[in-house]
């Protein structure tokens, strides 16, 4: 498995993740409160956690394509929602323990058909 993460300064956490959440539920699987957003990718999981300071994304992938594919989705919209904002941040290609328990979970059943 491959893992993801970054932190992101900025005040405006709880903005980004219902932006986000909202705009990828669309396409894929998204759900979100004040302080956080889970995400299920085609190529993956992401958890957003927020608070007045800072937005941390954490990712999961099966692939190291499908992680680069997911920090490029997220980064283009970030840079899209960020309008009066310059976001400054760097993926790391680590997640804490504590935060796999949550990814592993939105991990969708395998279908054996």
């Amino acid at each position: 498995m491959n893992y993801a993460s970054t932190q992101i300064p900025t005040a405006e956490a709880f903005k980004y993740i219902l932006k986000l959440c909202r705009h990828f539920a669309h396409k894929v699987s998204a759900e979100f409160a004040e302080h956080e957003g889970r995400v299920r990718f085609l190529q993956g999981q992401c958890v957003m956690k927020g608070d007045h300071q800072s937005l941390s994304i954490y990712l999961q992938a099966a692939t190291q394509e499908g992680m680069h594919a997911m920090q490029f989705i997220i980064d283009d919209h970030l840079r899209r929602f960020a309008r009066f904002e310059t976001l400054s941040y760097q993926w790391d290609d680590a997640v804490p323990d504590a935060i796999r328990p949550e990814l592993n979970v939105l991990i969708p059943p395998r279908s054996d058909s």
